[in-house]
């Protein structure tokens, strides 16, 4: 692994959440690579969970901002940064947690990115008793996961982050409902990665997908980051032969040269459910 171009490196991670802690072993145990956290920047800039600071561009422009950030703060070649995002889970039930973790190579002017999603935990409620309360922090985790409060509802005005325990929530909650209008507290998870142990272990499994691309290098021009680029849909019905949109083949690309590789699918044929010719 010594003659792979990112080994025995520093890279800088921008993180004000205490990420490194995750991240540095797993760096460390792949490629001897060295992480230091970055210094100079509040990444609230990049947007906050709790709507103070509304996100800049999309999930994958904030990870790539915060890595190149990484970098120039630290003034080292390598930057890297992470991004999440909770999208609603399937037919609007749940939350699913997206999280990316970006790699930037200033030199090579290289950007590979990681990714992880899964169901998570994102709970918000609002509550006017000590016992709607107790129901909403259950939902959100309390204490394992560190909640939010505010008067009123999701924009309300000064809000108490980092609730873990129960005495400062309770403190939390009467402060809010003597400021709210109207006797309502609105009660969500604290979604930062510090506070938010399933957000942090879905952040490690981005890093291991950005760490297994970063050690897979192109077969054309040997640079890192090879991997899979898009899925190609079209499988054949089974029915009838005609393409659906189940994947047929995976499309495997390099960060840096235009070279492809299309791999097809071990995979039988599509269910006549998912054609659009046999079921319209």
């Amino acid at each position: 692994m010594s003659a792979h171009p990112y080994f025995d490196v520093t890279a800088a991670l921008l993180t004000q959440h205490g990420k490194e802690r995750a991240l540095a072993p797993l760096f460390r145990d792949a490629l001897s690579i060295r992480l230091v956290v970055a210094r100079g920047l509040n990444t609230d800039w990049f947007g906050t969970f709790t709507r103070e600071f509304p996100r800049r561009g999309t999930q994958a422009d904030a990870a790539h901002g915060k890595a190149c950030w990484a970098s120039r703060l630290a003034r080292l070649e390598f930057g890297l940064g992470s991004e999440g995002a909770f999208v609603p889970g399937p037919f609007g039930v749940g939350a699913v947690d997206v999280e990316l973790v970006t790699w930037v190579d200033a030199r090579r002017r290289l950007r590979v990115t990681g990714a992880a999603s899964a169901p998570s935990v994102h709970h918000h409620q609002l509550v006017r008793t000590e016992p709607e309360l107790v129901d909403a922090v259950r939902r959100c985790r309390f204490p394992s996961h560190a909640v939010v409060v505010r008067p009123d509802g999701p924009h309300g005005a000064r809000a108490t982050r980092g609730l873990a325990t129960w005495p400062e929530l309770e403190a939390a909650f009467q402060g809010a409902r003597r400021r709210s209008a109207n006797g309502t507290v609105f009660v969500e998870n604290d979604l930062r990665a510090h506070v938010h142990p399933s957000r942090m272990a879905l952040i490690t499994r981005a890093a291991e997908d950005l760490l297994q691309r970063l050690q897979t290098l192109c077969p054309r021009c040997a640079a890192p980051g090879f991997g899979r680029a898009r899925v190609i849909p079209g499988n054949p019905c089974r029915c009838c032969g005609s393409p659906t949109t189940e994947a047929l083949a995976d499309e495997f690309g390099c960060v840096a040269c235009p070279f492809r590789d299309s791999r097809p699918r071990a995979a039988a044929a599509a269910d006549p459910e998912r054609c659009p010719q046999c079921n319209p």
